[in-house]
This record gives C-alpha cells, sequence and structure tokens, in this order.
C-alpha cells in the first residue's frame, strides 16, 4: 500500500499540480458565474497543453493551446462586454432541441475528424478518446463562452471520460482525481445556472 501511494506520488509532477490547482479555480468560479474564471483558464490551459505533450495526448495539447486559450479571452470579452453594468447584459440561455441535436452531431464530427489522423499518424496511445474529448470540449467551451446553459452537460460526459479512462490508464492520478472533482462540480454548475436561466426562447446558432 505504501509503495503504491509512493508510486502515485512519484508521477505528480510540479506542472500537473499547477494545471490541477488553476483548473479547479477557474471551474469553481465558473460555477459561480464569475467573470475571474477566464483568468484562472488561460493558466491553467498553458499548464496542461505542456502536460498532455509530455503524455502524447496530442489532440488534447493542441486542444488547450490553440483553442482553448484563444476561447478563453474571447470568453472573457464577451463575458465583460456583457457584463451586468451594460445594457446588453448576456443572460443564461438554453438550447431549442433542435440546436442540441445540431451541436451533439458537430461534437461527434470534430472528434471522428481529429481521431483518424492522430491514429494513423502519431504515437498517441488513446487516439479516439483523445479526440473525443477534443471534439466535444470544442463545443462545450463555446456555449460556455455564451452561457448557454447546456455547456455543463457537454462537460460532465467530458468529466467522466478523462477521469475514468483516458488519464488513469495513463498514470496522471492527480488529474484523475481532480477531473472526477470537477464532475461533481459540473453538476453543481448545472444545478446553479438552470434558475438563472431567462426567459424561454431559442439562442441563434
Amino acid at each position: 500500500m505504501i509503495d503504491q501511494i509512493k508510486q502515485i506520488l512519484l508521477h505528480m509532477t510540479p506542472l500537473e499540480w499547477a494545471a490541477a490547482i488553476t483548473t479547479f479555480a477557474c471551474v469553481y468560479l465558473t460555477v459561480k458565474n464569475r467573470i475571474e474564471n477566464w483568468y484562472w483558464g488561460i493558466a491553467a490551459v498553458i499548464f496542461y497543453a505542456l502536460f498532455f505533450w509530455k503524455i502524447h495526448n496530442y489532440a488534447n495539447a493542441a486542444l488547450n493551446l490553440f483553442y482553448y486559450l484563444p476561447c478563453c479571452a474571447y470568453g472573457y470579452w464577451v463575458w465583460k462586454r456583457c457584463g451586468p453594468k451594460q445594457d446588453d447584459d448576456l443572460s443564461v440561455t438554453t438550447l431549442t432541441p433542435q440546436a442540441r441535436v445540431g451541436w451533439l452531431i458537430a461534437s461527434v464530427l470534430f472528434s471522428l475528424c481529429i481521431g483518424y489522423p492522430i491514429a494513423r499518424y502519431t504515437n498517441d496511445p488513446y487516439p479516439y478518446a483523445d479526440s473525443f474529448t477534443t471534439g466535444f470540449s470544442i463545443v462545450a467551451q463555446y456555449l460556455q463562452a455564451r452561457k448557454i446553459y447546456e455547456n455543463w452537460w457537454m462537460w460532465i460526459g467530458v468529466d467522466l471520460v478523462y477521469a475514468l479512462y483516458l488519464l488513469p490508464t495513463q498514470k496522471a492520478y492527480l488529474s484523475t482525481v481532480l477531473y472526477l472533482v470537477i464532475t461533481f462540480m459540473a453538476v453543481r454548475g448545472a444545478i446553479e445556472w438552470k434558475p438563472l436561466i431567462g426567459k424561454p426562447k431559442a439562442v441563434p446558432q
């Protein structure tokens, strides 16, 4: 038992600690609907881009660096521009049933398009799990930036794949625990954002 704990601790690098702490802060502040989440998010995506590159999850590394990073900047800009002191306050909205199906199809297509070249041309040990988390995260992050309620359900699915499969199989134990925690935080986010949904209306897509 002690040897197992030692092995787990040996796999917890300072880089993974930094990524885990900043990600936790980001998700917590997002649940609370606080704009400061984007500051922590920018730090988290940089740390996780480096971490995923080291463990050969190239799609997730690229996702963090080339999508999450600019999306965090975009999310901050949108939330800042549409803050509570502005006339165009950005309220929490929800998708129509048709839009939900459309975004689900888009997420699957993103995942397949990313997964095939990674499986064929890289040494990524889990190309399709990597591409699934990438494809669905692309959509979830955009929905989050627009304060669309369904982002939380997509994050719950993505976080579970990270926590139950992708991370533990690569001995990323600290990140595994983190993603279990933020899965519950995402559930909490869905609960806390539910009453914030404005007058029912479709979100233009």
